[in-house]
């Protein structure tokens, strides 16, 4: 290996992923917007969403009730497709 060189990347895998407290990736379906989002979640202080395009937002929340409990209130609106935790990704170099 030269000083220029680097080791390959590595992907860290672990049991149980780490996420973004309070952070979480919703994909709507036609029609859902950020204003559909910021009233269903209104009850857990919408701080920002940003709009990721191809339908999906990351929403930014004060107070994070957890997964199934954002799972469960997303079965409130039929514009809400899928949400899932922002997860955070690590390359480690080894």
């Amino acid at each position: 290996m030269t000083e220029d060189s680097h080791p390959p990347l590595q992907i860290r895998t672990s049991d149980s992923p780490e996420y973004v407290a309070g952070e979480y990736i919703v994909t709507v379906q036609p029609g859902g917007d950020k204003d559909t989002l910021r009233q269903l979640y209104s009850a857990y202080g919408v701080s920002e969403i940003s709009d990721l395009g191809s339908k999906r937002f990351l929403i930014k929340l004060k107070q994070d009730p957890g997964l199934k409990v954002i799972k469960q209130k997303s079965l409130e609106s039929v514009k809400v497709k899928s949400i899932q935790p922002n997860f955070i990704y690590r390359l480690n170099r080894s």
